[in-house]
C-alpha cells in the first residue's frame, strides 16, 4: 500500500517538474522596447515612420501598415494641383461667323 502511494507521488512530481521545464524553454521572438526610439512620430527623409499597439504582432504590423497607407493618401492630396486654360478664336466676316476654334 505504502509503495503504491510512493509511485503515485512520484508519477505526480515527475509530471509537475516535466511540465515546469516544459514552460522554461518558452522563448520571445520579438518583444517591443519599453522606451520609445527619438524617431519615432518624427519625419525622415524617404521614410514614413507610424506606431501601433495591439496585443497581437500580426495584427500591429497590419495597423501600421493602414497608417502607411493614410500617410500616403494624405500627401498625395495635399500636394495635388491643377490648372486650365482655354483659348477662344472667332473670325467674322460680313457679321457673319467664318471660323470658331476653342483651344
Amino acid at each position: 500500500m505504502k509503495s503504491i502511494k510512493l509511485i503515485i507521488i512520484a508519477s505526480i512530481l515527475s509530471c509537475f517538474s516535466l511540465t515546469c521545464l516544459a514552460q522554461g524553454k518558452l522563448k520571445i521572438i520579438e518583444k517591443s522596447s519599453r522606451k520609445q526610439p527619438i524617431w519615432l512620430n518624427s519625419t525622415e527623409n524617404e521614410y514614413i515612420i507610424t506606431s501601433a499597439i495591439s496585443n497581437n504582432i500580426e495584427k500591429a504590423k497590419e495597423m501600421c501598415m493602414d497608417n502607411v497607407k493614410k500617410s500616403i493618401i494624405d500627401a498625395v492630396a495635399q500636394n495635388v494641383k491643377s490648372s486650365d486654360q482655354s483659348t477662344i478664336s472667332q473670325e467674322t466676316v460680313n457679321s457673319e461667323i467664318v471660323n470658331f476654334l476653342d483651344k
